[in-house]
């Protein structure tokens, strides 16, 4: 398998401090800088899950989830996780227009602490996310799309720059993995 692009632009840039990580490879230090992970409040609940987060290998046992960390060497700066949806409602396939049958790699959530924003760390994460995507849906033709509810239009407008399409009407925004 060939290096990811993000690892590779990590590596080249000013952000040779941080890396991406599972949750596996996360030292005692890292995991315990959860419990100050910095978002919005309007996000209360979802960083009081995260802060909760356990291994990885028991998030898949509830449900089909990944997640990845950007780290440095003392703690996590952002994370993203995603969800192989082998089922998309029918509601959302019409929405899309995509084939019975397609499946998805859906972006739960993409946070980056406060106290790292405007550093291109949400832009790492996103680029990771949507490379280990196509790399997983080249082992699983029927994962055809990746998509991600924005939380608002301040999100909308990220995800927007980095080139996701925007379903027109409404924070739905898709890239196609194919």
């Amino acid at each position: 398998m060939q290096e990811s692009p993000t690892n590779q632009l990590a590596e080249s840039s000013s952000h040779n401090n941080f890396q991406l990580c599972t949750f596996n490879e996360l030292s005692p230090l890292q995991l315990n800088s959860r419990k100050d992970f910095q978002l919005e409040e309007k996000y209360s609940n979802i960083c009081k899950a995260f802060k909760k987060i356990v291994p990885d290998k028991e998030l898949r046992k509830r449900r089909p989830y990944s997640v990845l960390y950007l780290v440095s060497p003392e703690r996590i700066v952002g994370f993203v996780i995603l969800k192989h949806i082998s089922n998309l409602p029918n509601s959302f396939k019409n929405k899309l227009n995509v084939p019975i049958g397609t499946e998805a790699i859906e972006v739960c959530f993409l946070a980056v602490d406060k106290r790292y924003r405007k550093r291109q760390f949400g832009e790492i994460l996103l680029m990771e996310a949507i490379w280990q995507s196509k790399e997983f849906a080249q082992e699983n033709p029927l994962c055809s799309i990746l998509y991600l509810n924005a939380a608002d239009e301040i999100s909308a407008a990220f995800y927007k720059k980095q080139g996701l399409e925007r379903y027109p009407g409404s924070l739905v925004f898709v890239q196609s993995l194919k």
